[in-house]
């Protein structure tokens, strides 16, 4: 498990691009959340929010923007 793969993503494509790449495959692919209280509002919204952005493809865009392909 590499728990810094998205923070080697990041700066290989932003601060590091041109002269850093992260190379080979991810060996225990992750996904990652977010926590809310035990009966937050917020819950359904923000996975209604998240389940949209992935059906539509935008959740893959933001990833390639921030992570690179």
């Amino acid at each position: 498990m590499n728990r810094h793969l998205p923070a080697l993503q990041f700066y290989a494509h932003h601060g590091g691009k041109g002269r850093v790449n992260v190379v080979g495959k991810t060996f225990s692919p992750q996904d990652f959340g977010f926590a809310v209280s035990a009966g937050s509002r917020l819950r359904e919204d923000l996975n209604r929010a998240l389940l949209e952005l992935r059906e539509t493809g935008q959740m893959e865009i933001i990833r390639s923007k921030w992570f690179g392909k």
